[in-house]
């Protein structure tokens, strides 16, 4: 049976584009890295005939194109820039002229961040529901988050005890550390406008038990 009927692709790719251009401040780079990944993520939970359907809008209407192939064309760019000196930060954007202050960051700091911050991408896709809060037990703060996504869920835990260590792939309800409060901010800034969050509503149902 054709269950074609059943799904509008159009329409979720549309939607899938608003909730991407939301917090990419007309950086056409970042909002294809979102959206691609939102289509990726979509994809891989389709039936055969409904994903035929999505993936020949999706080039259609943005010229999507393969993870394998973006990737190879990011690694050869990354080099060339590389070799003249060309620094981007994680918004496809100089550093130095990051309206986000990525130029402002430490060094260490913004290397583990851009790193997490991919992988945190490519765990989640498109995210449907998130919670990030800071809690204290026995005297140690924490920055934690959890979201939920298209293409999987994810669950964070930070204790800001002055030691700086953050995993690009650490294990769910891994526990990570942050020097500082500032820099525990940083990381929740940065995860809600690399991932759009602030377009996605908070059913409540998210977040650990502190105690």
């Amino acid at each position: 049976m054709d269950t074609n009927t059943n799904f509008d692709a159009r329409a979720w790719l549309e939607k899938a584009a608003t909730s991407a251009n939301h917090g990419c401040g007309q950086v056409y780079e970042l909002f294809e890295e979102r959206l691609f990944g939102s289509i990726d993520g979509m994809l891989d939970g389709l039936p055969p005939d409904q994903r035929e359907l999505l993936l020949a809008e999706a080039v259609a209407m943005f010229g999507y194109r393969d993870p394998a192939i973006i990737a190879a064309e990011a690694a050869v760019i990354r080099e060339e820039e590389a070799e003249l000196g060309i620094r981007r930060c994680v918004h496809h954007l100089n550093p130095d002229c990051c309206p986000l202050g990525c130029g402002d960051r430490d060094t260490e700091l913004a290397v583990l961040l851009d790193e997490f911050l991919n992988s945190l991408k490519a765990a989640v896709g498109t995210p449907i529901d998130h919670h990030l809060w800071f809690y204290k037990n026995a005297g140690t703060e924490y920055f934690a988050c959890d979201i939920d996504g298209l293409a999987g869920s994810v669950s964070y835990t930070f204790a800001i005890d002055g030691v700086l260590k953050i995993k690009a792939k650490p294990a769910v309800d891994e526990t990570m550390s942050l020097s500082s409060n500032a820099q525990a901010q940083q990381l929740a800034s940065a995860i809600k406008i690399q991932l759009g969050l602030d377009s996605v509503p908070m059913s409540g149902r998210l977040g650990r038990s502190t105690k």
